[in-house]
């Protein structure tokens, strides 16, 4: 009856585990396919062009915020989900929030081994840097980019065509016009091997831009001037997708370009000039500011004048009125402060999103751990309740120590407290075994336990059982014939547990306490050699206490 007791409580149990562990795989397992299914629609989704109505892009942010809240995805995919709603809010205007979400982005794209889009994040940057002046700032994050990947490396074309064209963009700040031509020649080749028909001819477009500079700065002006020309008409001018980004990189450098055209050619021109090429100079460089102050570029306008002033300084005089109107020496130190100021500002953004993106990732793992671990918790208590359960009801021996379990101790004090006769009760602590488990592990816990249980069961007859009383506590109850005896053992049993040798540890001495009551029939007899245990633990430890005599 009792063997078929076990069995049902031992089945009971093991299904109850297979229960825990398939939901717990069926949880791992449906989160993975979420995963896998989402990275597609996420591919698909931020490939599609945008709509650019402001409603829309409001309901597209929306969108992606919802979705990134309520499902999974991998880091490459939370990345560019991100980096897809920073375009977003930089076409709302909100600027601040654009560099916050580039930081998110950049902070799962890291974690990810997706590294073409961590560069291309870092070129978003430097390209914000170098459209406020911040050289340095800039530099900076071109070397980051370069740091997770070469740029040579890069597998997408599309980042690839960009990281060589911010190169060339450096060098020309920096004043390296071959290597800058080379490098922009280069970037529309990689533009030339895509085939997307959606970034292509506006690559090519800021691309050819940049090289009319370059020609410019090389004193090659009708080749500059045949590339302005080829592009008056184009319709990068009148785009509203990717206004900003349009505005950024090719409409500006395109009217900054013809102001730079013109006034070199005045300026190589000298005394030579005529007045159809002054009025036409004086033309652009109004169209020019026209369009700076109409888009919120006033500060790329006066570093733009600055930079004229200083390169091809004109003999006209309504020209040079106009530049020395605008270029009083105050603007030049508060466009460096403001320059500094504002990437500061904008560094700090970034990081300070990537580093709380960081914090809630920790939260959401520990939280997600604290979880596994009560469910592992729940599971485990229920498995040892459950065979504890079972053995207990089911053996009399204590499986670790092979001596008799607390129960049979029970039994066995209620038999001697009904008896006529005088017996001992001999308690015994091991001290500080907590420490013991904590420094060398429950296994090693576990060899203390059965050890001590050898030398006590050594000691063990007829007249005198061992059992192990629970934890690390172990009691023998002594009868009539060797009561007498009580003393010797507990201090044999004592100076054996000292004297013993640890694999684990040869230097380790680990030591008991001891407890011994005597009694006849239905005194308390547990109870006092229970305070005569704790007596000899506050004696120092590693003591037989017997208490008074009786």
């Amino acid at each position: 009856m009792k063997n078929s007791s076990f069995k049902k409580n031992l089945i009971g149990t093991l299904l109850v585990v297979a229960v825990l562990v398939l939901a717990q795989f069926l949880y791992y397992a449906n989160l993975r396919f979420t995963i896998e299914s989402n990275h597609s629609k996420v591919h698909d989704y931020v490939n599609k062009e945008l709509s650019y109505e402001p409603e829309n892009l409001e309901a597209s942010a929306e969108y992606i915020n919802d979705w990134i809240e309520r499902s999974h995805f991998s880091n490459e995919d939370l990345g560019r989900l991100y980096e897809r709603a920073s375009l977003i809010y930089m076409q709302l205007g909100k600027d601040m929030t654009y560099y916050r979400y580039l930081g998110y982005a950049l902070y799962y794209l890291e974690q990810s081994m997706d590294k073409d889009y961590t560069v291309n994040i870092y070129l978003d940057l430097a390209n914000f840097h170098l459209n406020n002046y911040a050289y340095d700032s800039a530099k900076d994050m071109i070397d980051k980019a370069q740091s997770v990947q070469a740029f040579e490396d890069i597998s997408d074309l599309q980042v690839k065509s960009y990281a060589f064209r911010m190169l060339a963009i450096m060098d020309i700040y920096d004043g390296n016009y071959d290597k800058a031509e080379e490098e922009l020649l280069y970037s529309n080749e990689i533009v030339d091997q895509s085939n997307t028909n959606i970034y292509e001819e506006a690559y090519r477009g800021i691309n050819n831009v940049y090289l009319s500079r370059v020609y410019i700065e090389k004193g090659q002006f009708p080749k500059a001037s045949k590339i302005l020309d080829d592009y008056k008409d184009s319709p990068f001018f009148e785009v509203s997708a990717y206004r900003k980004i349009m505005l950024r990189d090719f409409i500006i450098p395109y009217y900054q370009n013809k102001c730079f055209l013109e006034v070199a050619r005045n300026y190589s021109d000298g005394e030579e000039n005529v007045k159809e090429q002054i009025k036409t100079a004086q033309t652009t460089i109004e169209d020019f500011l026209i369009i700076c102050q109409e888009e919120g570029y006033e500060k790329t306008a006066l570093n733009t004048l600055l930079e004229m002033q200083k390169k091809y300084p004109s003999n006209n005089e309504y020209i040079k009125e106009t530049m020395v109107n605008k270029m009083h020496g105050l603007y030049s130190t508060l466009f460096d402060q403001q320059n500094s100021s504002y990437a500061s500002i904008i560094n700090s953004q970034v990081n300070d999103s990537k580093a709380a993106m960081g914090e809630d990732v920790k939260l959401e793992i520990a939280n997600r751990n604290k979880t596994e671990l009560i469910v592992i918790s729940i599971l485990l208590v229920f498995v040892v309740i459950s065979m504890g359960t079972s053995i207990i009801l089911n053996s009399r021996y204590d499986a670790l120590t092979q001596l008799f379990t607390r129960r049979v101790f029970n039994k066995n004090l209620e038999k001697s407290g009904r008896s006529t006769s005088e017996y001992a009760i001999i308690m015994i602590d091991i001290d500080d075994f907590k420490n013991i488990n904590d420094t060398y592990g429950h296994i090693c816990g576990d060899k203390v336990l059965q050890k001590l249980g050898s030398i006590i069961s050594k000691e063990t007859k007829q007249d005198c059982k061992a059992f192990r009383y629970g934890g690390e506590e172990f009691a023998l109850i002594l009868g009539k014939n060797t009561v007498k005896e009580a003393e010797i053992i507990a201090e044999r049993i004592r100076r054996n547990m000292e004297m013993e040798k640890w694999d684990f540890d040869p230097n380790l001495s680990i030591t008991i306490s001891l407890g011994i009551a005597k009694g006849v029939g239905s005194n308390d007899v547990l109870k006092k050699a229970d305070d005569n245990l704790y007596q000899a633990k506050r004696s120092g430890k590693n003591v037989v206490c017997a208490g008074e005599k009786e």
